[in-house]
This record gives structure tokens, C-alpha cells and sequence, in this order.
């Protein structure tokens, strides 16, 4: 071992020491070491968790509204403690075309992408501090997609629009999913996981740019992922579950900024968005492991960043439904929109399972009338369940998950306008931040099915997934009219299977990597006059894509 790697691995033994804590005791900073507790959106330590709860080794409470902040523990202090956090390096590549799915600020497009963050926590009596900072990078590299001069289906770009946008999600479903972010190389730089706030015994109020995820799911939720970068945004919630003598309640209050992407339009004065969401849970005492929740997120647009945070109370206020218009009506008003969702999750400890869902609409209804008579109205929905099993003769826990997602126009469409989830007439991105969508991965009028399976042992894990992405249905079909019963070779169809697996290694630290075999069906919706027959010139147009993730922890940091 060479000199510089043996005094390396002696600065981590003393970091991570109890006697280089003692040391600090006496000075300003109390204490200085790393944490092996950070439970991240969608970290391994996150997923751990959620496994030791269907084992009834960890509390549930916490855990279907989220963000970084809200599960760090601090010390009660007077005097300034300091913790490190991270680093942690993320890895991906893509062989033929952009898959990105709950990357955060990185978008991952074809070629190398990585996005690196590292930061600290500190604490003095009330007020807490996270600050973690992120820079993204993507190689970016050109794939090739529908080519219109070739006969496929890709629809021109309205006068003003990027050359990189969506040409697919324009009117009726306008949004700012960029279908390649430019066309060079991407780099972004945020205060990722960052937060400032200031807690009391009840509540915690407080800035942040951090991801935040609400709901049950565990691929997709309806409002809140760490798909798209954090919203800066102020903060109100529960610094701790409110005890009552019907159960607990958790609640969630922000406003913040929504920003456009580089690659949407020419337009700078709608570049911002205001954004108001709320969710309350709720626990009951004769059942604490049934949990049941609502969310309502309201988005606008604004003047700019100052004006968006006004707009604290319009997630609890009325708003029109700049989506029930007639398909002729091409005009994009100015208004507000909405996204609402009811959720529940219910574990069973004693027999290591779970099963939760979640139901949103992206319209309110007319009246009562239209809410009985089409309850489906805009509908999306995700269902899912984990099974976990400790298997003490091999050393670990067997895990089975599988989880589904529908955000597909519901039928009343057939004869009512409606927008696809995530689209909107009132602002133009839709319910985006800088070209990613907020909530689930999978996008605006898509649907996904996921199976999983993994061994767990307490220093490794292995398993195997498979997933089917149909994407952009309602886009699809609203850009081309298809002659009746030629539909199933024109879908977008991503199936992909795939395999995972973690280690923690004594010098390495912990590494957690996946490949995903991706074959892509009819890829951009290329295909326009049913199913192609070989005999008359025909071809398929599928594209096979590998890739390759990576994250990375040094030992002793999480």
C-alpha cells in the first residue's frame, strides 16, 4: 500500500473515530464526523429502510411525505455541530438513446452522464442546515429519432419552439420535456439537497432545494419524485408526528419556483412558474400501520421568481379548468392548474408485507353530478406491494416487489376534452422544473408496469428486475390519426429487463450498480401505417439500448 492511500484510510479513521469527536468537544465545532444514516430519496439506505419496516424493525411514521431534511437527525445542542455528508458519485451510461428515470438534476442522455454531490449538516439549538450541493454532466451525445423527411411520425415544432423540444407535446398537450437537452454537452450546477430551517417542538419552517417524494410508491408517484431537479422553495411541516387520540397526523406545506428549460422556446417572459403543494397524512391509533393521505399541487405562471412566492396559499384556494375545452380551441390562456392525489399504504409486519396506491385527477370536477357520473374523469392511478422474508439459513431477506402505473387519458376523453396528466393550456411547460417532470419518471400520458426480486444480506444484495414503459400515448395519437386497428405498431414500447446488485466493501465503501437490457418498440412513435410487412419494403423500427448505473459512496460516508 502506497503512502498516500495509507494516509488516506488514517484521515477516515479519525473522522470517523470517537476520539476525534471527544477531540472537538472543546471547540466551536462540537463534532466532526461521517454519517452512515443519511436516508436520501432513493438511496440504498432509503430502500433499506423501507425493507426493515415490513420487518417491523423501523417506524413507518415519516416515510410517505419526504425529503432529506426532514429524516437527518440532529442533536438537541447549544453549541454548533457539524456532520459530514456524502460524497457520493453516480455513474450512467446509455449505449443508443436517453433512459433516464429518478436521476434528480441529471438528465441522462445517450453516452456518459455522472452527477457528484458531497456537503455537510450543522445544527445549533433550533436552527438546522443542509448543505449539499450538486453538479450534473451528460456527454450528450446525438441519437437518432423520427426523421420526418423519411415518412415517420414526428411532428414539426410550432414557430418559436426549440429545435430540441417535444415535438410531440405541443397543443392540446403542451409541456417542457425536451427530447434531447441540446446539442452539446449538458452540465448543470445546484445546491441539490440543500435546506435551512429552523424547528421547534411541533413545527419546522425553513428554504430548501431539495428532492421531496409524496406518496407510497416506490418507481413512480403522482405529485412529488426526485425525478426532475429540487424546486427552491419555502417550507412549512410537522417537525415530528402531531399525537392525537385518533392517531397521528404529518402535514407539508411549500411555494416555490418552477423554471423552463434551455430547450423550450424563445419566449423569456414565461420562463417561471409559481408552484403551491400541501399533503397531510394521517396514522390511526387502532391501526398505526395504515397510513392514508392527500396531496394537491397548483402551478402558474408568473412574472418572475420573486412574484412565485406569493402563491403560498393557492394549493387550498379555487382555480378554473383551463383543460375543458373543446380539441379546435389551440389558445394557451393564462391560469392556474392542479394536480390532487389520494394515497394509502398499509404494512403488516408480522408477515413482511405491504400494499399501498395512490389515485389522482388532473381536473376537478365540474360539479357533483360529473364527479358521480365520471368519476374517471382525468384519472391516473399507482398500485403496488412489497413481500420481505428473512431467510436466516442463507444470512439475509428475500424481497419481492412489483408496482403499476397508469397516467393514460381515462375513456371519457371519447367525448369530452381532457389534457394529458402533466400537460397544460394555462402554462406551457406543464408541471415541470428545467425539462423534467416533478412527478412520476414515466411522463405525461404513459403507463409502466415493474417486477423486482433481491437478496439482501447486511453487506451485499443481488437481484433482478423487468419493466414495460408505454410512452406518450396520448401525444401519439393525438399527432397523427392512425386508420383503425393498426394502433399496436405504432405504440412507443420500452421493455426492459435488468440486474442490480450492492456491496460494502472495507476500503471501497459502498457501491450499488444496475444494467438495463432496454429494447425499445417502434421507438418515437415511427411507424404510421400499422404493422410493417417485410414483403412490401417494411421494417421495424426498434432500437436496443444498454445502460449502465453506477453509484458510488467512499467507506464510512451515506
Amino acid at each position: 500500500m502506497t503512502a498516500p492511500h495509507r494516509r488516506a484510510i488514517l484521515l477516515l479513521g479519525l473522522l470517523t473515530s470517537p476520539a476525534s469527536a471527544a477531540a472537538q468537544d472543546s471547540s466551536l465545532w462540537r463534532r466532526v464526523r461521517a454519517t452512515d444514516s443519511v436516508l436520501a430519496v432513493g438511496s440504498e439506505a432509503d430502500d433499506r429502510d423501507r425493507v426493515a419496516q415490513l420487518l417491523g424493525a423501523a417506524p413507518t411514521a415519516g416515510t410517505l411525505v419526504r425529503s432529506l431534511s426532514s429524516r437527518l437527525p440532529f442533536a438537541a445542542a447549544d453549541t454548533l455541530v457539524h456532520t459530514v455528508v456524502g460524497p457520493e458519485l453516480y455513474l450512467a451510461h446509455n449505449s443508443r438513446l436517453p433512459f433516464s428515470q429518478n436521476d434528480g438534476a441529471l438528465w441522462a442522455g445517450r453516452g456518459l452522464s455522472w452527477r457528484f454531490s458531497a456537503g455537510i449538516t450543522a445544527s445549533r439549538g433550533r436552527w438546522r442546515l443542509v448543505f449539499m450541493p450538486e453538479v450534473a454532466d451528460a456527454q450528450n451525445r446525438r441519437f437518432v429519432d423520427a426523421d420526418p423527411t423519411q415518412g415517420y411520425n414526428r411532428p414539426i415544432n410550432a414557430p418559436g419552439r426549440s429545435d430540441f423540444a417535444s415535438p410531440w407535446n405541443q397543443h392540446p398537450f403542451p409541456a417542457d420535456v425536451p427530447v434531447r437537452f441540446g446539442g452539446t454537452p449538458y452540465r448543470r450546477l445546484t445546491l441539490g439537497q440543500s435546506a435551512f430551517w429552523t424547528e421547534g417542538r411541533a413545527m419546522a419552517v425553513g428554504f430548501s432545494t431539495e428532492n421531496q417524494w409524496w406518496g407510497p410508491g416506490i418507481h413512480d408517484a403522482l405529485i412529488m419524485t426526485n425525478n426532475a431537479a429540487g424546486v427552491p422553495h419555502l417550507f412549512a411541516r410537522t417537525a415530528r408526528p402531531l399525537r392525537t387520540g385518533v392517531g397521528e397526523f404529518e402535514a407539508r406545506l411549500m411555494v416555490g419556483a418552477l423554471s423552463e428549460s434551455e430547450f423550450f422556446d424563445d419566449d423569456p417572459g414565461n420562463d417561471t412558474r409559481s408552484l403551491s403543494a400541501a399533503a397531510v397524512t394521517y396514522r390511526p391509533r387502532w391501526s398505526p400501520d395504515l397510513t392514508v393521505g392527500v396531496a394537491r399541487a397548483v402551478y402558474a405562471p408568473v412574472g418572475g421568481r420573486s412574484a412565485a412566492f406569493t402563491h403560498v396559499l393557492d394549493a387550498f384556494g379555487t382555480f378554473d379548468r383551463p383543460n375543458a375545452r373543446s380539441w379546435s380551441d389551440s389558445t394557451l390562456s393564462g391560469g392556474r392548474d392542479q394536480l390532487a392525489s389520494f394515497f394509502w399504504r398499509w404494512v403488516f409486519p408480522r408477515h413482511g408485507y405491504e400494499f399501498y396506491g395512490e389515485l389522482g385527477r388532473a381536473e376537478r370536477p365540474a360539479n357533483v353530478r360529473d364527479f358521480l357520473t365520471e368519476p374517471n374523469h382525468t384519472l391516473a392511478y399507482i398500485f403496488g406491494g412489497q413481500h420481505a422474508r428473512p431467510l436466516s439459513r442463507f444470512g439475509g431477506t428475500f424481497r419481492l416487489q412489483a408496482e403499476f402505473a397508469q397516467l393514460e387519458q381515462s375513456p371519457s376523453y371519447r367525448r369530452r376534452p381532457t389534457h394529458s396528466w402533466y400537460t397544460s393550456r394555462a402554462a406551457p411547460q406543464g408541471y415541470t422544473q428545467h425539462g423534467q417532470v416533478i412527478g412520476a419518471t414515466i411522463g405525461p400520458g404513459s403507463s409502466h408496469q415493474w417486477l423486482a426480486a433481491d437478496f439482501m444480506a447486511p453487506a451485499w444484495s443481488a437481484g433482478a428486475f423487468v419493466g414495460r414503459w408505454r410512452f406518450n400515448l396520448d401525444a401519439m395519437f393525438a399527432a397523427v390519426d392512425y386508420p383503425p386497428g393498426t394502433g399496436a405498431c405504432e405504440y412507443d414500447v420500452t421493455l426492459y429487463p435488468g440486474v442490480r446488485g450492492s456491496v460494502r466493501a472495507p476500503v471501497v465503501g459502498s457501491v450499488r450498480a444496475e444494467v438495463v437490457f432496454g429494447n425499445r418498440l417502434n421507438a418515437f412513435h415511427q411507424n404510421t401505417s400499422g404493422c410493417p410487412a417485410p414483403e412490401t419494403g417494411g421494417h421495424w423500427v426498434d432500437v436496443r439500448n444498454r445502460t449502465l448505473r453506477i453509484w458510488v459512496q467512499p467507506l464510512g460516508f451515506r
